[in-house]
């Protein structure tokens, strides 16, 4: 997993299907949007910024081509508890560029999902700086929102996998 960023995807399907990718600290890396955009093509170009970890849309009902992208690559799928206004993505969206409504909606999906789990990759990070160990923090990160285990429990199975290095 060194260096492989991970990634939080957002995805607005349709007949012109749109998708943005941020990094785990919620900064933009690509929003695109084509018609009769396929789900390889999404999980292909995901793959060549990083791993995805996490998985958001705007509506309450998580489309189908989210949910098969989660199954695809094993990210998580962040659902909100309401279908996001127009009003609340243009705000979360305001002063960054987007050519359309479908990459908006994108764009605001990967947001949801950041912001869902922001707090959690925080505290994972402020954790492991006080323990001296932030050189596991993306291992951690996966491990509890992908096994939806404590930080100790992560920390502990990362520990344990890590190859003994010999001293000699």
């Amino acid at each position: 997993m060194t260096g492989c960023k991970q990634l939080i995807i957002g995805i607005d399907p349709g007949t012109t299907t749109a998708y943005a990718i941020l990094s785990i600290d919620g900064r933009v890396i690509s929003v695109k949007s084509s018609k009769q955009l396929k789900l390889d093509t999404i999980v292909r170009e995901a793959h060549q910024n990083g791993i995805p970890l996490i998985v958001g849309t705007d509506r309450r009902k998580c489309p189908g081509m989210v949910s098969k992208f989660a199954a695809k690559t094993g990210a998580a799928k962040a659902v909100p508890d309401y279908d996001i206004s127009e009003t609340e993505k243009n705000l979360m969206t305001k002063g960054i560029e987007t050519e359309n409504a479908h990459q908006k909606d994108a764009l605001a999906s990967a947001l949801v999902a950041y912001k869902r789990y922001e707090p959690l990759l925080k505290r994972v990070d402020k954790i492991l700086a006080k323990e001296g160990k932030s050189d596991l923090s993306e291992k951690v990160k996966r491990t509890v929102i992908i096994k939806k285990i404590s930080i100790k429990k992560a920390v502990n199975m990362i520990e344990k996998s890590l190859p003994l290095v010999s001293p000699y």
